[in-house]
């Protein structure tokens, strides 16, 4: 990944990954647990089940220990392993045992959040439709934030279009946030392109979403007379588009931190994690809390784990706060191996 050269977020990726396996390989053999997170994270899991069986054959293990398997078993699905170490916790510690689904109280960060890319075209709506799509699964809710957005192909107003209905027709509602910079992006992109139909209509859809009822009402007369047709009735529907979040006056968003949160899901590795941090980057650069909800993540090797660590002191050193919601307990076995808690506030899920 090449970065100017006055880029404050700059990583030496190279370097993390020449040195991952030297410092795994110093970790094996010591602490148990961080022995099976180093497993873990390089993706040996029988390998860290196995080694934290055998550590917790001893009776001097404790609690926290066993709640490395169960999370461990959870990512895998193995409900019947996971039935037989809960009741062996709740022997061992004359307790209830622990569900495979825990439910202890969690912060609510509110539905996951999409960030609009800078360039909405063909190229960048195949990653954010498969990251809605995705989200979308697991909330009925999105909120979709188009502080970065800059610049709208046709192309790309076509595909969001399309996404939208799909998402729509899926019982997905929408909460949007600076609708203004998209606006301002659409009303560009559609007087350079006056006989485009998807840019037409993507504006309808903001502006209905804005709260701009009577300019969106306008649109629609304005389309039909230049196209001799009718946009489909979704787009001018407010409870179908959705609406755009309370924002606070400019001199109060300069003075407040700003919150909202992102969401880490699946597996991170040297591969992926490149775009996940200049996601989170980008995002923090409108915001001075980064919250990041983790209940969906299931692993990060040891480079994906230095590059988050680099970006989050990074931050730290800006004055932004990080804070890392609902990690499993193997991840944050391998977040304390690379002291994670220095540059971010972790908060673990418990059983």
């Amino acid at each position: 990944m090449e970065h100017e050269p006055d880029d404050p977020f700059a990583f030496e990726e190279d370097a993390l990954a020449a040195t991952a396996l030297a410092v795994e390989d110093l970790f094996l053999g010591r602490d148990p647990v961080q022995e099976v997170a180093m497993y873990w994270a390089r993706g040996d899991e029988e390998a860290a089940i196995a080694t934290l069986e055998r550590f917790l054959a001893d009776n001097a293990a404790p609690k926290e220990a066993w709640w490395v398997l169960f999370d461990m078993l959870r990512a895998r699905g193995e409900r019947r392993r996971f039935e037989e170490a809960a009741l062996a916790y709740a022997l061992r510690f004359d307790c209830s045992p622990p569900a495979l689904a825990p439910a202890e109280e969690r912060i609510q960060a509110g539905p996951p959040l999409l960030l609009l890319p800078e360039r909405l075209d063909a190229a960048a709506m195949s990653s954010l439709q498969d990251k809605a799509l995705r989200l979308a699964k697991v909330s009925g809710s999105l909120r979709l934030d188009a502080s970065r957005l800059r610049l709208i192909e046709p192309a790309g107003a076509a595909l969001f279009l399309a996404l939208m209905k799909k998402l729509i027709d899926k019982g997905v509602r929408f909460q949007w946030r600076r609708l203004d910079l998209a606006l301002s992006a659409i009303e560009r992109a559609r007087s350079a392109a006056a006989d485009d139909r998807a840019l037409w209509e993507l504006e309808i859809v903001w502006r209905t979403a804005a709260g701009q009822l009577d300019r969106a009402e306008a649109l629609v007369l304005a389309f039909a007379e230049t196209f001799e047709a009718i946009p489909p009735v979704w787009m001018s529907e407010p409870e179908r588009v959705g609406c755009e979040t309370a924002t606070q006056p400019e001199a109060e968003r300069e003075s407040a931190p700003a919150c909202g949160d992102l969401v880490l899901e699946g597996d991170l590795d040297e591969r992926s994690i490149g775009e996940v941090v200049q996601e989170i980057l980008a995002f923090a650069r409108d915001h001075d809390l980064i919250v990041l909800d983790c209940d969906a993540l299931r692993r990060v090797d040891f480079v994906a784990a230095g590059m988050l660590y680099n970006a989050f002191a990074a931050l730290k050193g800006q004055g932004k706060q990080v804070i890392l919601r609902n990690v499993s307990q193997v991840v944050n076995a391998l977040f304390q191996v690379l002291s994670m808690e220095q540059v971010a506030t972790i908060q673990t899920k418990t059983y």
